[in-house]
């Protein structure tokens, strides 16, 4: 009986230990770094339009194109590009039309936004560049815990460089850095509301390596009045294998020079969604 009861207990042992070797912990960084690095399938070429008849090839005349398809391509072209002459004649901005120059800081000198026009009571206070930095630290209360560093940098020739490094942290898996970076051009310009589009890079890394990808841009920048700020930026591109979207918007209380923010991030790195709120003090210059 004795000997029963030590089969016994060393068959459970066995049963725990196997379990465990089994389900190892995957947290979302674990996730991420494997979504980035999954191997592309082999696909098969794509056979020309043609045929063969002996050693000589033909190749098929193009069919002629319908009239309903030339005006479907004209409707998704329209729709292509509302989301930037929608906000051109919101602002009064329609092919750049608009010379601006920047306030050392948002309603500055009684002014209702940010951005100073020839018109403008207080143009000889314009300046041709403006820059802003950010601190942030957000939680998914779920065990992630992040840490971010933003900066945008913009000139009056409407070309401008924004950007962001985060620092992400789990229980139980290694800490990881995140980042984007683009190129960005002001499309849209008024007092209260400018909007910027951009392309660049996205990356992330660790002490094993790392991925890059490309990055979209589309960010908006409004001043509803002193002393708000808003702040909406969508991002879409790749991140080494895997698509990368991100959405993200700030709310600001301006305060001089110095800015108290808090807002909400969202990105989905191939099916894995990193989230959540965050808090930050800024400073514009």
């Amino acid at each position: 009986m004795k000997k029963a009861g030590n089969i016994f207990w060393l068959i459970f042992a066995a049963f725990l230990l196997s379990g465990c070797a089994s389900a190892p912990f995957q947290g979302k960084l674990d996730k991420l770094r494997q979504a980035t690095r999954k191997k592309k399938k082999n696909s098969r070429p794509r056979e020309s339009r043609g045929s063969r008849c002996g050693d000589f090839y033909y190749q098929e005349e193009e069919e002629e194109r319908d009239p309903l398809e030339e005006l479907e391509a004209g409707i998704l072209e329209w729709t292509l590009l509302l989301p930037f002459t929608l906000p051109q004649m919101a602002v009064d901005d329609l092919g750049f039309r608009r010379q601006g120059w920047f306030l050392e800081r948002p309603y500055a000198y009684g002014e209702s936004g940010s951005m100073v026009f020839p018109y403008s009571k207080n143009r000889g206070r314009g300046k041709g560049w403006k820059a802003d930095l950010a601190l942030e630290n957000g939680n998914d209360f779920h065990g992630l815990d992040r840490t971010g560093l933003t900066f945008l940098v913009d000139t009056s020739s409407r070309i401008g460089f924004s950007g962001r490094l985060d620092y992400y942290r789990e229980l139980g898996s290694q800490d990881l850095i995140m980042g984007v970076a683009d190129v960005t051009l002001r499309f849209a310009q008024g007092e209260t509301a400018q909007f910027r589009t951009g392309l660049g890079v996205r990356f992330w890394g660790d002490e094993n390596g790392g991925k890059a990808g490309l990055d979209f841009l589309y960010a908006a920048d409004f001043q509803p009045g002193d002393p708000w700020l808003l702040s909406l930026e969508f991002h879409a591109g790749n991140l080494g294998d895997a698509w990368a979207v991100e959405g993200r918007g700030v709310l600001g209380f301006q305060l001089g020079a110095f800015r108290l923010q808090g807002g909400y991030q969202h990105l989905n790195v191939g099916g894995v969604d990193l989230y959540g709120p965050f808090l930050g003090a800024g400073l514009s210059f």
